[in-house]
């Protein structure tokens, strides 16, 4: 079955409710073949869209790839909750209308974080990191947030950031980086030709970081070869047992 075909039996499931609209999801079989999984619209009103639980653990815990989520609109319209039920959802959804389809994208968890402007002890480098683990990982430090004294966070040449990752529940990792790695930089100053660790990025994989730079706003940016060149260390989470 192709996209056409499922868009096809989607609008057919709408027939058989026309007095509200319908949902359900679109899974991957193991020979690469697409199939239609309707849910029942539990939603309280005829205008909103809520698959049954049957339906979601079918989607969500068998054998068959999810593709879609899906959910029609009995007009060429806009939903206000379309985008939000897309990002909480986690996966593109599919909205069928009379006489078009959308496919929405989920935002990344991270999406937040972007274009936050740079600001000492609550969104510099170090912060986005520990932000960005909680957002995606529920992952906060195991104890209190590093306290930098004052601006000299390098220690006087020291690197900073590999001094504390034992507290922190970080260990040193080489490369390959995976998703959610820290990477460490030396990036050179007016102070000092060889600086500790004085910055800080997220490995969004794909060769992609996400940082925030003094005097800057948060960020997706590639790890290019200027960026590689001041790389320091990459740290990785342990899964430590939180207490409480």
């Amino acid at each position: 079955m192709k996209l056409d075909d499922v868009v096809a039996e989607i609008r057919e499931h709408q027939r058989t409710a026309p007095e509200r609209e319908v949902c359900g999801f679109v899974l991957r079989e193991a020979d690469g073949a697409l199939t239609v999984l309707r849910a029942e619209n539990i939603a309280p009103a005829g205008d909103l869209a809520a698959p049954d639980a049957r339906a979601l653990r079918e989607a969500l815990t068998g054998a068959r790839a999810l593709v879609f989520s899906y959910h029609t609109h009995a007009h060429d319209c806009e939903g206000a909750t379309d985008q939000p039920y897309c990002d909480g959802f986690g996966v593109p959804y599919l909205v069928v209308s009379p006489t078009r389809i959308q496919i929405l994208q989920p935002a990344a968890p991270w999406a937040g974080l972007l274009e936050r402007r740079w600001e000492w002890g609550t969104c510099d480098c170090a912060t986005l990191c520990f932000a960005f683990a909680d957002l995606v990982h529920g992952i906060g430090p195991a104890g209190p947030l590093p306290q930098w004294p004052g601006d000299d966070w390098t220690g006087e040449g020291e690197d900073f950031f590999y001094g504390v990752h034992a507290g922190l529940g970080l260990v040193c990792v080489e490369p390959p980086w995976r998703f959610g790695d820290f990477l460490s930089f030396r990036v050179p100053s007016l102070e000092t030709r060889r600086p500790g660790e004085n910055h800080l990025a997220v490995y969004l994989g794909d060769g992609k970081i996400l940082q925030v730079f003094i005097d800057g706003v948060v960020h997706e940016a590639e790890l290019d070869e200027r960026a590689q060149k001041y790389l320091a260390f990459g740290y990785r989470w342990l899964q430590l047992e939180r207490a409480g």
